[in-house]
């Protein structure tokens, strides 16, 4: 995630007078039907939600800040992104309805990853739920793209995050209805041309009806009053108060809305194309973790627990199944 600039806190009245009767409707422009954003998984959720693992979440940290850097400008950003690969290939060897693909950029050799669950459904099968994170680094401290980054916060946390949702998923043999895909972009750091929006694009010209993005960046180090912070500009405000109505059935825990001022992570790059896109963040942003973009970024810095980003997990999950019914 970028630097946080100056923000404004603000808590989204709409969320509170959007919720009706429990069920709300995106009128993202790219999204061909009326979201049900109702929440009635409640058994399926909470048998997600056993055996979440933070071994996992520790280990798929500790292996991505092990790299020096991950920046989409190295061989180390590629390498890392082939082991998350083989990572996820692991993960879902004995499903049949997984595809992992590597999408091409034109400014980056670090390719964006994608696995695919295909839906069951053959009506529903081509909407798309997506749970997402960035998995490159870099250091600000320096021009050079080689510097140490190990990026363990920003953002090995939030592509630990969504593998421990795909496993969830995939240990419980869950057969989505949509199909759910499952993204770590390339060169989410760079500040002007991210291969998000390239990624965006593709899906926007290729008239892909993504029904939902849950993006992560940043999902481990927590400060101030607020458990979860849901970022209220370039998102959408219908799936928002769905994500904040999640986090009072499911994680009761407090969280908040505050505005980044800027498109601070890979979300803003669906928003722009009109589908429904929302980040979750692991603080209030004025007490953001102070470690990012440099060598501190490190596990060890976390405390080396991965304590809070079960929260994000809990989150993900919750927002897979309930968008899936």
């Amino acid at each position: 995630m970028l630097s946080i600039l100056p923000m404004k806190t603000w808590k989204i009245a709409i969320l509170a007078a959007s919720i009706l009767s429990g069920c709300l409707f995106s009128s993202a422009d790219n999204v061909k039907n009326p979201i049900n954003y109702s929440i009635n998984q409640e058994t399926l959720v909470n048998e997600a939600f056993q055996n979440v693992s933070q071994d996992h979440l520790s280990s798929v940290i500790t292996k991505l800040s092990s790299y020096a850097n991950r920046s989409a400008y190295t061989q180390l950003g590629i390498d890392s992104f082939d082991w998350i690969v083989d990572h996820w290939k692991e993960l879902t060897k004995n499903r049949t309805d997984v595809e992992i693909t590597r999408f091409t950029h034109t400014l980056y050799k670090q390719p964006t990853i994608i696995l695919t669950i295909k839906g069951s459904d053959p009506v529903l099968q081509n909407e798309i739920i997506i749970l997402s994170a960035h998995g490159d680094t870099i250091n600000n401290d320096t021009n050079d793209v080689n510097a140490v980054a190990p990026g363990a916060d920003d953002n090995a946390s939030g592509v630990a995050t969504i593998s421990e949702i795909l496993r969830r998923l995939v240990e419980l043999d869950y057969k989505p209805q949509r199909t759910i895909q499952f993204i770590v972009y390339a060169a989410e750091e760079p500040t002007s041309d991210r291969a998000s929006y390239e990624l965006t694009r593709w899906y926007r010209q290729n008239n892909k009806n993504v029904v939902g993005v849950m993006n992560y960046d940043q999902t481990n180090y927590k400060t101030g009053p607020y458990d979860i912070v849901l970022i209220g500009d370039y998102t959408s405000v219908e799936q928002n108060a769905f994500i904040g109505n999640l986090i009072d059935t499911y994680l009761k825990v407090p969280w908040t809305t505050q505005n980044c001022g800027y498109q601070c992570s890979d979300h803003a790059a669906w928003n722009i194309e009109g589908y429904p896109a929302s980040l979750a963040f692991e603080s209030y942003l004025e007490g953001e973790n102070p470690n990012i973009h440099t060598h501190k970024d490190t596990f060890h810095t976390m405390n080396n627990s991965t304590e809070h980003s079960v929260l994000f997990v809990k989150l993900g999950l919750a927002f897979a199944i309930e968008l899936d019914k």
